[in-house]
């Protein structure tokens, strides 16, 4: 394949994306939440390969404008059997929809992952969630009314299968999570609001 393109991924902290360059397949843009999830290698490859060549791809590639969302092993089992880009069906995913839950969600029904591997996902997919977020609000482009609306944490958590909270642990023990500013409850009053209530009581003498 030999072609490369920059791309988003999580950057190991859990704080943010960094741009790296990845393969691409028939030249196309690999959306990073795909990534995500590991590719077929040896001979389960080999024997899609051998499917491929004998019944060219049943199922499409699904894509978000001209970002491949699902379908990696479909393509690069196509190009390893000789097959064009123009042989792969495809269908669009709407600009309404988040890329995000549906690469999760996709992927999810597919493999047999435990709690603890979903609240991981989740975690990878915090970030995520938070730059389609911040695109969407650049961009002015709407979520459908069941889209992935509200908290990078709980729309990653819903996409992953696991309980907000869940996540929320996972992004503490990591040390992701930012400290929560004091309630109006709770917080000390300037001492200026202290003394100005003491003297009304009369309780301090000036």
């Amino acid at each position: 394949m030999g072609k490369t393109t920059e791309v988003f991924v999580p950057d190991g902290s859990g704080k943010g994306l960094k741009e790296v360059p990845v393969p691409r397949l028939f030249g196309v843009r690999v959306h990073p939440a795909a990534d995500l999830f590991p590719m077929l290698t040896g001979d389960d490859f080999k024997a899609l390969v051998e499917d491929v060549k004998k019944h060219g791809v049943y199922f499409a590639t699904v894509y978000q404008g001209n970002v491949l969302l699902d379908g990696r092993n479909r393509l690069a089992a196509a190009e390893e059997a000789g097959l064009g880009l123009e042989d792969v069906p495809r269908v669009d995913l709407p600009e309404s929809q988040s890329a995000i839950e549906f690469i999760a969600t996709s992927n999810l029904k597919r493999r047999h992952l435990s709690t603890g591997e979903r609240a991981e996902l989740a975690v990878k997919l915090v970030p995520l969630f938070k730059a389609e977020a911040a695109d969407r609000q650049k961009t002015g482009r709407a979520l459908a009314p069941d889209g992935a609306k509200g908290k990078a944490t709980a729309a990653a958590a819903k996409a992953a299968g696991v309980s907000p909270r869940t996540v929320e642990r996972k992004l503490k023990a990591k040390g992701l999570t930012k400290a929560r500013k004091p309630s109006v409850a709770t917080a000390k009053p300037p001492k200026h609001v202290h003394k100005w209530v003491c003297q009304e009581c009369g309780a301090e003498k000036k």
